[in-house]
């Protein structure tokens, strides 16, 4: 192992654990009004092209900390789609 290869590991472990303290914020107290779904569509469509370029290449640091990272985006938009729509509601009744 090279030590780039210690430093692409060190980036994706960061990068992929970077959202999950969003998301368990999220999760607990169900406020999502902060956050930009515009955003999160852009980070999330960034990370898809980033785990394509990774497997283009077959390098598997790039693939795996992609495809955690592309994970946890996935997961904080549909709890931010939930959260968002069920405020709504909420607020209609």
């Amino acid at each position: 192992m090279e030590s780039w290869d210690l430093v692409g590991i060190a980036a994706g472990s960061l990068t992929m654990f970077g959202f999950y303290p969003q998301i368990i914020k999220m999760y607990r107290t169900k406020l999502v009004g902060d956050l930009s779904l515009p955003m999160l569509l852009q980070y999330t469509t960034g990370i898809f092209l980033w785990l394509l370029y990774g497997i283009y290449l077959k390098n598997s640091i790039l693939i795996v900390s992609n495809a955690v990272s592309l994970a946890s985006f996935l997961c904080g938009i549909a709890l931010y789609l939930k959260y968002n729509n069920s405020r709504g509601v909420q607020g209609n009744m």
